[in-house]
């Protein structure tokens, strides 16, 4: 015979015209990873309130349309069963075997919410009774007062978030002062298997016995005058399941409404992205063109002084030799000392070529880098007059975003919320008739 245990096998939302939104899980180790902000921590906070956490679940826009969640679980034994519930809370519907699809209508068994080792038809004991751990008893005070295990004392040791885990405590304790007792009796309890049930709870006085007695039946008089004031203006029960009936058929046309809202909301919101980027690229393309035509500009000067300077000595070269009798500007030799059929330190007509080559090949680069400025300042132009159209598109699809789409969708989102939450009080209203 296997040991007692569970383990969890999928979890699955449904909501009507919207399609299944599921996980699997397998034996052993299972790791779910991911950017931030993408639902990984969501998924630990409904697995706890699928097992019996209180919630509401945080409403994050993913999860809008979807209005019941099931959580597929295999006992250690080969047993399945699907738990499901109400994205609003309440109770649990379990099924036999493993469903992501909706369980047949009519079948599960009802359980209820909040623990009761007196009754069996709460999730609390039906998971205890899986794990052999239901009717134990935990030490509830140094007194030795008791109390019954709660799945709900086992589920902060095994469902753990990152919050949890951060904190500068041991894991044992929750930060409440008054819960650490039992905490520690749970923890002794699943080291042992021995709960405390041989614990005796001390006798209270009378007069205690007499005051509890007292605040019970002041307890039990005001929930009876809340319900019957909740049956006054709830109305009959055929009145609220013609009621629940009209919710849910409103929630079905919200529901599509506000998925078609939300996707002509992705689809302007990305085309506002794409004027972005192209707003962004074009001022980053402007700017280095005009940093380039700057830089351009200064280096033409600069080869027109190199020219300028480069033909003023072929010039002075060439009266040179035209006008023989002066100081040789090569070697400083006088008219008379001039050897015209021998080189000197420097050959004036050497010069004179050279400074005309070195001339031409300046202004050929100086005639590339013109052409590369004409074209770099119509590559400017073309930018100059296209990012103001790209900037009136962005404008445009800023103010729809903003004065159409953004609240078209907020009040989308309010209307769903309020009918789920009048749903949610017309399902209480049936429940307080039901029992």
């Amino acid at each position: 015979m296997s040991a007692p245990g569970l383990r969890i096998r999928q979890l699955t939302f449904r909501g009507p015209d919207r399609e299944p939104a599921s996980i699997s899980f397998e034996a052993g180790l299972n790791v779910i990873y991911g950017a931030s902000n993408t639902g990984k921590s969501f998924i630990v906070d409904t697995i706890d309130f699928m097992l019996g956490g209180r919630g509401p679940l945080r409403d994050v826009p993913e999860r809008v349309g979807y209005d019941r969640i099931l959580l597929g679980m295999e006992a250690l034994d080969g047993q399945k069963f699907t738990i499901q519930r109400s994205t609003n809370g309440g109770a649990f519907r379990v099924f036999d075997g493993l469903y992501t699809d909706t369980p047949p209508e009519g079948d599960g068994k009802e359980m209820a919410d909040q623990h009761s080792d007196r009754r069996d038809d709460n999730l609390s004991t039906f998971l205890l009774t899986k794990l052999d751990l239901n009717k134990k008893r935990l030490r509830r005070n140094k007194q030795g007062a008791t109390q019954s295990l709660s799945f709900r004392n086992l589920a902060r040791l095994v469902i753990v978030n990152e919050e949890e885990i951060i904190q500068q405590r041991s894991p044992l304790s929750d930060g409440n002062v008054i819960a650490e007792t039992p905490n520690m009796a749970v923890f002794k309890l699943l080291l042992t298997g021995v709960d405390d049930s041989s614990l005796v709870s001390p006798v209270e006085s009378k007069q205690e016995d007499t005051s509890r007695e007292a605040q019970v039946a002041l307890l039990d008089e005001l929930i009876r005058g809340l319900q019957h004031q909740v049956r006054d203006l709830a109305g009959a029960p055929a009145e609220l399941e013609d009621q629940l009936g009209r919710l849910e058929g409103s929630l079905s046309g919200q529901s599509q409404q506000l998925a078609i809202s939300e996707n002509q909301y992705r689809t302007v919101s990305g085309s506002r992205r794409e004027f972005m980027n192209k707003l962004e690229e074009a001022n980053n393309r402007l700017t280095e063109i005009r940093n380039l035509l700057e830089r351009f500009a200064l280096l033409d000067k600069h080869y027109t002084s190199d020219v300028q300077r480069l033909k003023g000595i072929e010039e002075a070269g060439s009266l040179f030799v035209a006008f023989g009798e002066a100081v040789c500007p090569l070697c400083g030799a006088l008219p008379e000392h001039h050897r015209l059929k021998e080189d000197c330190d420097g050959n004036v007509d050497v010069v004179v070529a050279a400074a005309k080559a070195e001339a031409a090949k300046i202004e050929l680069r100086q005639t590339e880098l013109k052409d590369t400025m004409k074209t770099l300042e119509k590559e400017a132009r073309s930018f100059e007059r296209r990012i103001p159209k790209i900037e009136t598109d962005l404008h445009n699809v800023s103010q729809e975003i903003e004065t159409i789409l953004a609240p078209k969708l907020r009040q989308l989102r309010t209307a769903y919320s309020q009918l789920a939450d009048k749903k949610g009080e017309v399902r209480e209203a049936l429940g307080l008739y039901r029992n």
